[in-house]
């Protein structure tokens, strides 16, 4: 199974038991100095440190269900034509190269409704690496990429993986409320 299919189950295993999911989070607790993050003998400094862990869990011990995301292969399309071109260059956010937004590469391949949602992962290349990262969201005071794993008005999702010339792997997964 290749890594986007990876962090789609990820996602909806997270999606359909959050109590569950916590357990894999508190995991990382036991991971930390201060604020230094040690996992397979690479140490990385973060910006919350544990405190954002414990955040996590304790938002995850609370949160409710969410419906399970169908996999759209127009929406991994997008995902992934963003990684092809911001990977190879070492780009970060969310518009492409040529300007290309997140509505834009969405509209190239699919028609959607009610809602849309870009989330992106530099660095980590296991399923759920990424989706525990993104969970965590250290550093980002909205916790918006938590909560686009976790709104429940996303139906559908795609995932696209690859090389980045910088941080080594880029996870993009755009997410609509519908496919028309």
């Amino acid at each position: 199974m290749d890594v986007s299919r990876k962090v789609f189950d990820e996602m909806n295993e997270v999606r359909q038991n959050p109590q569950g999911y916590a357990s894999k989070v508190e995991a990382l607790l036991s991971c930390y100095e201060g604020n230094v993050l040690t996992r397979d003998g690479k140490r990385i400094m973060t910006k919350e440190g544990p405190s954002a862990v414990q955040e996590c869990v304790d938002f995850l011990n609370t949160c409710p269900s969410s419906p399970a995301l169908t996999w759209s292969d127009a929406l991994s399309s997008s995902a992934q034509i963003h990684v092809d071109d911001i990977g190879p260059k070492g780009i970060t956010g969310h518009n492409g190269s040529d300007g290309s937004t997140m509505q834009s590469r969405i509209e190239q391949f699919c028609q959607w409704n009610i809602t849309i949602g870009e989330n992106i992962d530099f660095g980590k290349d296991t399923g759920e690496d990424i989706v525990v990262a993104l969970l965590v969201d250290d550093g980002v005071s909205s916790r918006g990429h938590r909560t686009n794993i976790m709104k429940e008005e996303y139906r559908f999702a795609g995932v696209g993986f690859g090389e980045h010339s910088y941080y080594g792997f880029l996870c993009v997964i755009d997410y609509a409320g519908d496919i028309l």
